[in-house]
């Protein structure tokens, strides 16, 4: 779990807030805090590039280090909530074509588009349905409860 990091010894006032205005230029990317206590929060990054990144900037206000150097309690946490924990990936391209259609059939109207563009849409619909990696479609085996 290279993309979480610990972040210790920050002011005791410190609220979500101020965790997210420290570390605004990872929110894009994709960033998330964790409370491990009150005195140890897990960040949690979109990748381990950006937690490397993040890392490397040495922050003046708070202190961050890397899991394996963190707290027996920040490193259990992060187990025990591993699947949670996961880095979010990138939103695959979206589509208008269902809404399209389901919005002219509800009208009673014709979708003016040829038989080759609703095709081409369609075939790109299924290529980026089937470059989703299994864990991502939520078919990984586990149970869901």
């Amino acid at each position: 779990m290279k993309h979480i990091l610990e972040i210790y010894q920050f002011p005791s006032h410190f609220k979500n807030k101020d965790f997210m205005e420290a570390f605004d230029s990872y929110r894009q990317d994709g960033f998330d805090i964790k409370w491990v206590d009150s005195s140890h929060v897990l960040a949690i990054f979109s990748s381990s590039k950006s937690a490397w990144r993040c890392l490397k900037s040495n922050s003046a206000v708070l202190k961050v280090r890397p899991l394996s150097q963190a707290t027996r309690a920040s490193k259990v946490k992060a187990r025990r909530y591993s699947d949670f924990l996961q880095p979010s990936g990138p939103r695959p391209q979206t589509s208008a074509l269902t809404a399209n259609r389901l919005i002219m059939n509800a009208l009673g109207l014709r979708l003016n588009q040829s038989k080759s563009q609703y095709k081409a849409e369609l075939t790109k619909l299924k290529q980026e349905k089937m470059d989703i990696p299994l864990s991502e479609k939520g078919t990984s085996g586990e149970a869901s409860s």
